[in-house]
C-alpha cells in the first residue's frame, strides 16, 4: 500500500521542481487503481484552483494493453490550464518534453449526478449541449510516460496539461462525434490523422464510461462541465517553437504554438 499523504506530496514537489523520474519510489507507487486515483484526489487538492472538467485517457485498446488495463483512466482538467485557440504557451512550463494530442470534447448541458447512475447512451448523448474540437497538450511527471503502470499514471492526473479549445459547436448540429476527422500538422508537415471512431468507437461512450465511473466513486458530472475523451491521433512529441494545427473539418480548427 502507497503513503497517499507523501505520495500526492511527492508528485506535487516533482511539478514545483520541474523534475521527472523514471518512475514512483516504491513507498509511492500505489498498488491498483483505487490507491492511483487516491492519490490523485489528494495531489489535486494540494495543487488547488477551479476545475473546468474531466479528461478521459487510455480510450486505444493498444494504449490499455500497454498499460495492462481493461478501461479507460480519467484526471482532471483545470481551469488555468485550458486555454481558447490560438493559444501560446511557454515551453519551459513543461517539466519533461510534452506531446500533442487531437481531441473531441463536450460540454455539459446538465447534471449527471451520481445518484442517477447507471447511465446509458441516449442519456448521455441527451446531456451534451455543445461540441468542442482541441488540442492537448500533455505534461507528465515520468522520463517515459508509456512505460510507467496505469496507478501511476492515474496518480499523475493523467499527464493532464494544457488544453486549448476551438469555437463550440452546437451539438444538435455538429456532425456524429464518430465521423469527425482530424490531421494535426506541426510546423506545417502533416504528422497523424484520426476519427472520432478511435475513441472506443465512439467518443460519447467515454463520456458513458466517465460519468458511470465517477458515479461509482460518489461523483457527478456538472452542467458545463468540459470532458475531453482522448486522442483520436496519438502522441505527437513537441519541441520548443513548434506550432501545432489541427483540422476538424466542419468542426474547425484548433492551433498552440509553444513558445522558448
Amino acid at each position: 500500500m502507497a503513503d497517499i499523504e507523501a505520495a500526492a506530496r511527492f508528485l506535487l514537489t516533482l511539478r514545483q521542481e520541474y523534475r521527472t523520474v523514471r518512475e514512483l519510489p516504491a513507498a509511492y507507487r500505489p498498488a491498483d487503481l483505487d490507491e492511483g486515483y487516491a492519490v490523485q484526489d489528494r495531489l489535486c487538492e494540494l495543487i488547488g484552483g477551479e476545475t473546468a472538467g474531466w479528461k478521459v485517457g487510455a480510450t486505444a485498446p493498444e494504449v490499455q494493453e500497454a498499460f495492462g488495463v481493461s478501461e479507460p483512466v480519467a484526471g482532471r482538467l483545470f481551469r488555468v490550464r485550458v486555454h481558447e485557440y490560438p493559444a501560446t504557451i511557454p515551453f519551459d512550463e513543461f517539466e519533461a518534453p510534452p506531446s500533442f494530442e487531437c481531441e473531441i470534447c463536450f460540454v455539459l448541458g446538465r447534471d449527471l449526478a451520481a445518484q442517477d447512475a447507471p447511465f446509458d447512451r441516449p442519456t448521455i448523448v441527451a446531456a451534451v449541449d455543445k461540441v468542442v474540437p482541441a488540442v492537448e497538450v500533455i505534461s507528465s511527471r515520468f522520463e517515459q510516460m508509456l512505460a510507467v503502470d496505469a496507478p501511476s499514471l492515474v496518480a499523475d492526473n493523467v499527464a493532464a496539461g494544457y488544453l486549448v479549445t476551438g469555437e463550440p459547436v452546437v451539438a444538435s448540429d455538429a456532425v456524429d462525434p464518430r465521423e469527425i476527422a482530424a490531421a494535426l500538422r506541426v510546423n506545417g508537415e502533416l504528422m497523424a490523422k484520426g476519427s472520432g471512431e478511435a475513441i472506443l468507437g465512439d467518443p460519447y461512450a467515454a463520456l458513458q464510461w466517465l460519468a458511470n465511473h465517477l458515479a461509482a466513486r460518489g461523483r457527478g458530472l456538472r452542467k458545463g462541465e468540459l470532458i475531453s475523451t482522448g486522442t483520436l491521433t496519438g502522441l505527437c512529441p513537441a519541441q520548443p517553437e513548434d506550432v501545432a494545427m489541427a483540422d476538424f473539418g466542419r468542426l474547425g480548427r484548433v492551433s498552440v504554438h509553444l513558445t522558448g
